[in-house]
């Protein structure tokens, strides 16, 4: 934890003023990475940690942009010619057998439009997941 927050801290943290005392960017983080671990709502989260229900709903969004923004150039290396997007593809197809893709979503509900006549095979059998605290 401590190599995120020494890589996120000024961005993460607020400045304090007489009217606002911020929580520390060290606290944040950590309820931010308790979300992500155990996919706790805002409120358990606030229960545990003692924070507003609010406070924990704006934080959560802030950190996790705050992190991919600090490893984007190290982590995500998206190909930037047509043959390196093939490549992917082709490694996605032998390591996952799934044809034409270079990449998966799990655990997320993303709507769509079902191609007519397709009777069952669209239809969302999952609880939907879009992020509400």
């Amino acid at each position: 934890m401590r190599f995120l927050l020494e890589l996120n801290h000024a961005v993460i943290q607020k400045q304090e003023t007489n009217y606002m005392h911020p929580l520390s960017a060290d606290l944040k983080l950590a309820i931010n990475l308790r979300h992500l671990a155990t996919g706790d709502n805002c409120r358990s989260l606030a229960y545990g940690f003692r924070c507003g229900i609010s406070t924990i709903s704006e934080l959560i969004p802030g950190v996790c942009t705050a992190i991919a923004e600090a490893y984007k150039d190290d982590v995500f290396n998206i190909p930037t010619t047509p043959e390196a997007w093939s490549t992917l593809a082709q490694q996605f197809e032998q390591r996952w057998n799934i044809p034409h893709a270079i990449g998966t979503l799990d655990g997320k509900h993303i709507p769509i439009k079902k191609p007519a006549i397709t009777d069952s095979l669209y239809n969302n059998y999952k609880a939907s997941s879009i992020y509400h605290c």
